[in-house]
């Protein structure tokens, strides 16, 4: 970063360099809708200061541009609250951060998130959300590492052909914090074919009108510890998407061929209009598609029960 000079402020050398190369940056590239955003560095040191200034001016040039692009950086580790918070970041339009479950993951116990992907997912979700940052945040390098460093996958992932791993991470984001995950190892996902997995989550959300700011989280509640769900409701309207699971039937325990119990139980969904009466629908998150409804009235507590066997 040319001896620290990298992130020197408006008037230096530097930033001068930065903004040429940015307008060429913009002229080169700008028109190609394909590029989603300019990233100014990739993992800098999570605090505020000069470097977050430095890409508040960047994004508001690509925003100012006849071209607009979104622009931003990313951390090494940590959400790094603080600067990406400070108010000379609002020009930044989303959050970028980066974990790696064991070696740049923050969240205990790590070794159980390592071998449960949909936990993994699950915390890192919550934390970002309980973070408040008020803009879209990007995960832009999530992985199941091993235990030599963060430049490998935990190898024990290649044995797990249906991608068990990849299915929990994709439809744990069925959660309330709304994280976008890039996850970084691709080799499993070419190899074993596992783009499947991400169209039957597009497919069961399809239409799901989450922009519409009256989602929030689903707060439904389990009767058993080994059935868990994750979703959103929308109380105006009526309206909830939850996905349900079982806990046992983590991604090791497949690749370990431990036996992993059906659990059955009820999930509690509380939807505040008493006695009304609802449509559930059930869909396959092997296909992402429809496999029955059934018509059911809620509790004099308004909560909406739902009844599970042998998942």
């Amino acid at each position: 970063k040319n001896s620290g000079n990298f992130n020197r402020g408006e008037g230096s050398p530097n930033r001068r360099l930065h903004e040429y190369y940015w307008r060429h940056l913009f002229a080169r590239l700008g028109a190609f809708r394909s590029v989603h955003s300019w990233e100014l560095v990739n993992e800098e040191a999570p605090g505020p200061g000069d470097h977050f200034r430095l890409t508040a001016a960047l994004a508001t040039q690509a925003a100012a541009d006849g071209n607009p692009h979104l622009a931003t950086t990313s951390t090494w580790a940590t959400l790094a609250e603080e600067a990406w918070q400070a108010a000379e970041s609002a020009p930044i339009p989303y959050t970028d951060f980066h974990a790696y479950v064991r070696g740049t993951g923050w969240i205990e116990p790590k070794s159980e998130l390592a071998n449960d992907s949909a936990r993994f997912f699950h915390e890192y979700d919550l934390a970002a959300r309980a973070a408040g940052f008020n803009k879209p945040v990007t995960w832009g390098e999530m992985g199941i590492d091993g235990t030599s460093g963060t430049d490998n996958q935990d190898p024990a992932l290649a044995n797990d052909n249906n991608g068990v791993w990849l299915h929990k991470i994709i439809w744990a984001r069925t959660g309330p914090g709304g994280v976008y995950p890039l996850y970084w190892y691709t080799d499993n996902i070419f190899g074993k074919s596992l783009h499947g997995i991400y169209g039957a989550w597009n497919r069961f959300m399809a239409g799901i009108p989450l922009a519409n700011g009256h989602y929030e989280d689903a707060t439904a509640a389990t009767s058993n510890p080994d059935l868990r769900a994750y979703g959103q409701k929308d109380l105006q309207a009526g309206r909830a998407h939850v996905w349900i699971d079982n806990r046992q039937n983590t991604w090791r325990a497949v690749v370990n061929g431990s036996a992993i119990p059906a659990v059955s139980g009820t999930v509690s969904l509380p939807m505040q209009r008493p006695s009304a009466s609802y449509t559930v629908t059930w869909y396959s998150t092997t296909t992402g598609l429809l496999t029955s409804t059934q018509a059911l009235a809620a509790n004099s507590a308004g909560t909406l029960i739902l009844n599970i066997s042998n998942l």
